[in-house]
């Protein structure tokens, strides 16, 4: 196994990798501990019944790997100045006019 000192000097997803497998060989150790206490309780012969497969093994996330790092400095700010046309005043709507119903009925009146 790799101690501290070495995964240190590992790249990001190198720690991670790590990391995972040491979760896994310790998750897979504490299932086949359970699954021997599990048989040296149960003296009397089993059933292929009785027999319950192991959880799912679970990795809680670690992300210490994708933490920002609190040594570091952040970036300066700048302030720039942009240039743009002014918008210019919209015009007053017209004045509004209800739309014309029904028809338009006339007399026509000629001279003749």
């Amino acid at each position: 196994m790799l101690d501290e000192k070495d995964i240190q000097g590992l790249g990001v997803k190198q720690q991670e990798d790590v990391y995972i497998e040491r979760e896994k060989d310790k998750i897979k150790k504490e299932n086949m501990e359970k699954q021997l206490s599990m048989f040296s309780r149960n003296k009397k012969k089993m059933s292929p019944y009785d027999i319950k497969p192991t959880p799912n093994p679970k990795i809680d996330p670690n992300l210490h790997f994708f933490l920002k790092d609190p040594h570091s400095q952040p970036p300066p700010e700048v302030s720039i100045k942009i240039q743009t046309d002014e918008f210019k005043d919209r015009p007053a709507p017209p004045p509004y006019k209800p739309k014309k119903t029904g028809i338009n009925i006339a007399t026509q009146i000629e001279e003749n």
